[in-house]
């Protein structure tokens, strides 16, 4: 019996001592935000024509978008910076007695502008937009240039790596232990593998989005067609060796 419990223990304990010798890890999140103006401002329209007729409507569509073009020239807007994505033609109808009528056709424009945003540009686009007779519904928003985004993203990295390299500092002090070195370091950490999802790496859109259906009837002298600050946040997981001090 006893040859046997002896036995038990030889077959047992390397794996229990490496059990109990494994390194200790610490791991931490480090975060960090960086906020700046965007310096991009960004229109998407939707420019409405109605007409009795198929033919008529897609024409008349043309038209008012060439004319649309004219009116953004006139103020100051470069034509070539109006992208029209697409001209789409449907049926006006309703339904009496779950019966349809065609009422006649109307068409959707849609269209965008991207463009370095200036207080003169500002007032350009709302000078073209409170055209009499454009039925237009639109927003307008603000954006980083690609320029911006990489070096906020760049910023944000920085800062959230040495938010990592602070809190695991103070717990390894505070703790009475000392780091030794990095076991592992994650990047872009999916929302699903953080406890606290408000804390997931992301380009945060805090963006002011101003839209407005009829701009004729919108006083467009009390808009603040500002560009408001923006955030990009950046998150790293990273994982250190710590030992005991003696």
């Amino acid at each position: 019996m006893k040859n046997l419990f002896l036995i038990l223990i030889l077959a047992t304990g390397p794996g229990l001592y490496q059990a109990f010798s494994q390194p200790q890890t610490i791991k931490v999140a480090g975060v960090a935000e960086v906020s700046e103006t965007p310096e991009l401002i960004i229109l998407n329209a939707n420019l409405m024509v109605k007409a009795p007729f198929y033919q008529e409507c897609f024409e008349k569509s043309l038209e008012t978008y060439n004319h649309l073009k004219s009116v953004f020239e006139e103020n100051g807007i470069d034509p070539g910076n109006i992208k029209s994505r697409q001209i789409v033609v449907n049926e006006n109808m309703e339904w009496r007695n779950n019966e349809k009528t065609v009422l006649g056709y109307y068409s959707n424009i849609q269209f965008e502008i991207r463009e370095e945003f200036t207080p003169d540009f500002s007032k350009k686009l709302l000078n073209s937009l409170n055209t009499e007779g454009l039925n237009i519904n639109y927003n307008v928003s603000f954006d980083f240039t690609e320029k911006q985004k990489e070096k906020i993203r760049k910023q944000a990295l920085e800062l959230a790596i040495e938010d990592a390299k602070e809190k695991a500092t103070i717990i390894a002090k505070t703790s009475g232990t000392e780091l030794t070195k990095i076991s592992k370091i994650n990047y872009g950490v999916p929302e699903t593998a953080v406890p606290f999802p408000e804390y997931a790496d992301d380009d945060l859109a805090r963006n002011r989005v101003l839209a407005i259906t009829e701009p004729s009837r919108f006083n467009m002298g009390a808009v603040d067609l500002n560009p408001k600050e923006k955030t990009i946040r950046k998150m790293v997981i990273v994982e250190w060796y710590f030992q005991v001090k003696e």
